[in-house]
């Protein structure tokens, strides 16, 4: 079954987003594999291609409204949602991302790039949640939840997300919105890598969000693909 998912993907032509591709070694916006720099697999000591296997299916991106399987025939429909929602933000409010002060190279099941999102675009991530992805019909977070419902028991507001969005458990208040780098690397490189990361992402202290893009992966395994992009209104300059 096809899935769906709302991403911030940075432009092509934009330093942050070649860079994050350079160590990924897929852009998801050419839909081409790239040659890991050797010089990038040099720094990150021990590296192997595990590390990116996950990462290269999505490319260098923030998740907005993460992957929910739906029937393809409604794909219109969640163009027209998403459409709909940009249209009702007053252009003067960007969207925009800040680095975290407390845990930028966020070291956990992978190693992550996290921002917070200003007011703004945290309703808009709502928004997506509430009613772009009713349009879903399931998930593997779903799947996940039904193996082991135990997980959540201390936490039944994370289970009643999962059940009503479908979506992974970590929405709403608890968004936390970041650029996945590696999907996993050895314990014991952790303190060179992050070292190497804040020296090459530390630049990218703040980010306009200008464009919202619609992916999707037609069957699992494939790597996704912008099936649509949106672009914010600029505010107008008075001159």
């Amino acid at each position: 079954m096809p899935r769906f998912a709302v991403y911030y993907i940075p432009k092509a032509d934009d330093d942050f987003y070649r860079l994050g591709t350079s160590i990924i070694g897929y852009s998801v916006r050419s839909g081409k594999h790239i040659q890991i720099a050797e010089e990038i697999k040099n720094h990150l000591k021990g590296f192997r291609q595990e590390w990116v296997n996950v990462a290269q299916l999505y490319g260098f991106h923030l998740t907005i409204g993460c992957p929910i399987d739906f029937n393809f025939g409604e794909l219109l429909s969640i163009e027209h949602e998403i459409d709909d929602i940009l249209k009702c933000f007053n252009p003067e409010h960007q969207f925009t991302l800040s680095q975290s002060k407390d845990d930028f190279i966020h070291v956990g099941t992978g190693i992550y790039l996290r921002y917070e999102p200003n007011q703004h675009f945290r309703i808009f991530h709502t928004l997506m949640l509430a009613l772009a992805q009713k349009y879903g019909t399931g998930s593997f977070y779903i799947e996940r939840y039904y193996n082991n419902r135990d997980q959540y028991e201390k936490k039944p507001y994370m289970a009643n997300r999962i059940l009503k969005f479908y979506s992974y458990p970590y929405v709403l208040d608890d968004w936390s919105p970041h650029f996945t780098l590696l999907n996993r690397c050895d314990e014991e490189s952790h303190q060179d890598i992050v070292r190497f990361l804040s020296e090459r992402f530390n630049r990218f202290e703040h980010i306009t969000v200008d464009t919202i893009s619609l992916l999707i992966q037609m069957k699992d395994g494939e790597n996704w693909r912008i099936c649509k992009e949106f672009t914010r209104e600029l505010p107008k300059v008075c001159s």
